[in-house]
């Protein structure tokens, strides 16, 4: 008797560019690329990627190719994460993961709320959540405003 795979659902919030689509790529790859660092680091890397990343693009899986949620990663001083996306890894334990747009959006106060609806729309949208997973600048001392804000919303 075969049964269906059990689903986790995580939402990933945090200030812009404090790593949450790399975190996702992380996660992406342990799952189905490399799990072991010489694995990554060797001329022949085994490294599968969810969301573009610069010097990376050889190795986003083909399906998201064109389904992403980056905006424009050759330009590093923008907000990239533009809409929710979700990402799924399936396995024993089907593993959804939904990207979001950064706290503090870089575009200014207008953009941060939009990205609030947007977010709120997200969850609106899905039947359950298991968690959420808050990534934030390990080399800041403290929490931004924006996240702490939008967290609590």
């Amino acid at each position: 008797m075969t049964s269906e795979p059990k689903s986790k659902r995580f939402i990933v919030l945090g200030d812009t560019g404090a790593g949450k689509s790399a975190f996702i790529n992380f996660l992406y790859n342990y799952h189905y690329g490399a799990k072991k660092a010489e694995e990554v680091f060797c001329a022949q890397p085994k490294v599968k990627l969810a969301i573009p990343c610069a010097n990376w693009l050889n190795y986003l899986d083909e399906h998201y190719k064109n389904n992403n949620s980056e905006y424009n990663i050759s330009d590093q001083a923008q907000s990239q994460t533009q809409v929710c996306t979700t990402y799924t890894m399936k396995g024993k334990i089907c593993l959804e993961i939904i990207d979001t747009p950064g706290f503090n959006d870089t575009n200014g106060a207008d953009i941060d709320e939009k990205n609030l609806k947007m977010i709120e729309k997200a969850l609106k949208d899905v039947l359950f959540l298991t968690g959420i997973i808050i990534v934030v600048n390990g080399s800041l001392p403290r929490l931004g405003v924006s996240c702490e804000k939008g967290a609590y919303r």
